[in-house]
């Protein structure tokens, strides 16, 4: 499972001590190359592009795409034995037991 290299802290004394230290070295940094902001709109800015990646961070660790072996892809070719084939898409000879981002599950009807 991908664990994400920066840790999101939970909303504790410490971790919003931590916040407001960034969002002014933030704004610090913006306006020390000359650009003109209100600190109040900066800083919920800051705080809603931080619950942004939360989100979406948490989002992509609850999806769980399926992943399709080539042996049961509809564009395997079996050629030798199960494990012996031809993608005919990418038109490669992968082992069955690959798996790609363009793999589709061969549905038997």
């Amino acid at each position: 499972m991908y664990e994400s290299p920066i840790e999101l802290f939970s909303v504790t004394e410490y971790a919003h001590h931590i916040d407001e230290q960034i969002e002014s070295a933030v704004y610090e940094a913006v306006t020390k190359v000359g650009i003109n902001v209100n600190k109040e709109e900066l800083i919920k800015a800051l705080q809603y592009d931080r619950h942004q990646y939360e989100k979406g961070y948490e989002d992509g660790r609850n999806e769980r795409p399926e992943v399709v072996m080539c042996r049961d892809c509809k564009w395997w070719s079996q050629q030798y034995n199960s494990l012996q084939g031809r993608c005919e898409l990418m038109k490669i000879y992968p082992t069955g037991s690959w798996f790609c981002g363009n793999a589709q599950r061969e549905v038997n009807e």
